[in-house]
């Protein structure tokens, strides 16, 4: 295995240990892929970019920010939907998008319109269907996204009552993660839904997504003679953890301490002077909730009730308790002088493109995450340049693709397994 003290050029190094060795890393990616029966029909997936590493931080199955994508992406983005539909049903004409009950969140509507957009541009019949809450009693509702697109949204319970879902559409496209498990009119579809109704975060394990992702790395980094550290992240799981028990945050400090050790024996084996950090994030679930660093595992003991709140409050007030404990990177990334991190979009595996989360309310050690964040669209250097996308290196783009490709196996890998305990 190649090793060597990590500095500033790191990207260089990994990036070389891939183009020596491109024939043959192209020919196991693309035997890992043809490997996966369940390949995630769209993924997006959330990369740090440190001094001494580039590594997947979180992969989502359900995006939300395809109106934050450049236009270039989009437009491949187009062409790549109608293969990956196509694909899983090939005689599909009519699709049932069922979306978040975000409704009133401008830029997840104008999410919603770019999906419904790059899907009727293809020539299909879409319907938006959403679960309204008992104080939105009413059937349909139009809304407009923040680019003044109006949007109908169905209520899919009042759609399931009058018409028969299985009929009326060919195929169902989540857009809904489905924290709080699989809704009832959902339990009894007998047509394709993408991704599947098990992979939601019902029953989805961040724990699981990184244990299977990390053995894959593992394997690629073989291939390149690299330690698999330099693209991967550390992590230990936390199987309960009950904010209010004493006995509990003994418990995750004395966890978080061996963690931390683990840390600090890799910054002492490449002479990295940084110190070591961890995340605490739940085990399921999106939009940023649940994730705080910790600058020392001590630092678990004085949580204010506001980060534990936050902590153990996921989607509509659902109660967490398992929980990852998280190697922390520190973004090298800025943007006009705020800390960023690229998030990769992909479908069918294929990314299209992505952009940078900014966010000038935190540091390059905290989750980026969070009302105050923004986004700006990638755009690969050697493409040409536009004042209104962040232009970087063309190597850097191809290793967090390839990066986002190795998440879309792993999650293919995980939906199987989950298939299987369904």
């Amino acid at each position: 295995m190649k090793t060597r003290k990590t500095n500033p050029d790191i990207a260089e190094f990994i990036i070389e240990s891939i183009t020596s060795n491109e024939s043959e890393i192209h020919a196991w990616l693309k035997q890992r892929e043809t490997e996966c029966s369940s390949i995630p029909i769209y993924s997006s997936v959330d990369i740090r970019h440190t001094h001494y590493k580039f590594s997947v931080i979180d992969t989502n199955i359900y995006p939300a920010g395809f109106n934050n994508l450049a236009e270039r992406s989009i437009t491949k983005g187009k062409h790549e939907f109608v293969k990956a539909i196509k694909k899983r049903c090939p005689h599909c004409k009519r699709i049932l998008l069922v979306t978040e009950r975000s409704t009133r969140n401008l830029w997840y509507l104008e999410n919603i319109a770019v999906l419904f957009t790059l899907l009727h541009e293809n020539g299909f019949e879409v319907t938006i269907g959403t679960f309204f809450t008992k104080t939105d009693p009413i059937e349909k509702m139009v809304l407009k996204s923040s680019s003044g697109i109006f949007l109908h949204f169905h209520d899919i319970g009042t759609l399931y009552k009058k018409r028969d879902l299985n009929t009326e559409f060919d195929l169902i496209l989540l857009n809904n993660d489905l924290s709080n498990g699989i809704p009832s009119p959902l339990k009894h579809i007998s047509i394709p839904v993408h991704p599947p109704l098990y992979a939601g975060w019902w029953h989805r394990s961040k724990t699981r997504h990184f244990i299977i992702l990390n053995a894959l790395l593992a394997e690629f980094a073989a291939l390149l003679e690299i330690d698999p550290w330099l693209i991967s992240c550390l992590f230990s799981p936390i199987e309960s953890f009950d904010m209010l028990s004493t006995e509990d945050h003994k418990n995750v400090v004395t966890a978080a301490e061996e963690f931390y050790e683990q840390i600090e024996q890799k910054h002492r084996l490449y002479g990295i002077q940084s110190k070591p950090f961890i995340f605490i994030k739940a085990d399921s679930g999106t939009s940023g909730r649940g994730v705080i660093p910790i600058e020392h595992p001590k630092d678990i003991l004085e949580f204010s009730n506001k980060m534990k709140h936050d902590l153990c409050k996921g989607k509509q007030s659902r109660k967490i308790t398992k929980f990852l404990l998280q190697e922390g990177l520190e973004s090298i990334d800025t943007y006009q002088s705020n800390t960023c991190e690229p998030v990769i979009y992909s479908i069918n595996n294929h990314p299209i493109g992505g952009f940078f989360r900014i966010n000038p309310k935190k540091n390059p050690r905290e989750n980026l995450s969070s009302p105050n964040s923004y986004f700006e669209p990638l755009s690969v250097s050697m493409l040409g340049r536009d004042s209104r996308k962040i232009s970087i290196a063309h190597s850097h783009y191809d290793l967090y693709s390839l990066l986002a490709r190795l998440a879309g196996i792993a999650v293919s890998r995980e939906i199987i397994e989950l298939e299987s305990s369904k």
